[in-house]
């Protein structure tokens, strides 16, 4: 009696084979697909498994879309498939980026701390007075108190997002010495640094510039003193960004 295509081709012995052996092959060289089988195995053998994802994903399409007991192959089956493996991938994948994102956002933090410390020991050892000049020239001095050239650059543009306004001093306290550019990671937003070593993050949507922050600054300043300050620097800002 001659036996039927279900008994030559088991369904549940493909799988099996799928699961098993199917990065060299097994299933399709025992359903008969000699040329899939070859190609699977190929992949796998002459890349030494560097290309085993590439295998995954066929022996995936052939478990869920191949019947041995037919020979069929379902290609409607694949849209859900592809639908799956994206979600198996994709969803993992955002996640470890977006916990490397807030990683990164923690460190410019860290970094705007770091350089709010070093310009409180600078005014403990110069009579209370902050670096004069603006922005590098200024920052460049914190180097003698060992500040990495690193916490001086942005950790998720990679660029320097950092704005010093120099020639404040600690009694001025609650005045903005540093703030970080609202583009990026954080559009809308900045990190402002006070002269007395204070930081706080504040929601500046629509300004993007140096000179549109500290115009904003400008108006919510805490004091006379510091609305001054501030203007005097952001007329500085607007000439400069005219040049």
């Amino acid at each position: 009696m001659r036996e039927t295509a279900a008994e030559k081709n088991s369904r549940l012995l493909y799988i099996l084979l799928a699961v098993g052996g199917g990065l060299f092959g097994a299933h399709n060289f025992y359903a008969g697909r000699r040329k899939w089988a070859v190609f699977q195995l190929l992949l796998t053998v002459l890349s030494f498994g560097l290309l085993g994802g590439i295998t995954f994903l066929t022996v995936l399409a052939d478990i869920f879309c191949f019947f041995p007991e037919t020979g069929e192959f379902r290609k409607r089956r694949l849209f859900p498939l592809t639908a799956v493996i994206l979600l198996l991938f994709a969803l993992p994948a955002l996640g470890i980026y977006a916990l490397y994102r807030h990683e990164q956002k923690e460190q410019c933090f860290f970094n705007i701390a770091n350089i709010g410390f070093a310009l409180k020991q600078y005014a403990a050892e110069h009579a209370g007075k902050l670096p004069r000049g603006d922005n590098d020239s200024g920052l460049l001095e914190l180097y003698e108190l060992n500040i990495p050239a690193e916490s001086m650059i942005c950790p998720v543009t990679e660029e320097r997002k950092y704005v010093y306004l120099g020639g404040a001093d600690s009694s001025m306290k609650r005045c903005p010495v540093f703030f970080e550019l609202p583009t990026g990671h954080r559009s809308g937003e900045t990190i402002v640094l006070y002269a007395d070593g204070e930081l706080e993050t504040l929601s500046v949507p629509g300004r993007e510039t140096a000179a549109e922050v500290l115009e904003y600054l400008e108006k919510t300043a805490a004091d006379e003193k510091s609305k001054h300050f501030l203007r005097r620097k952001r007329i500085l800002f607007e000439e400069n960004s005219k040049r």
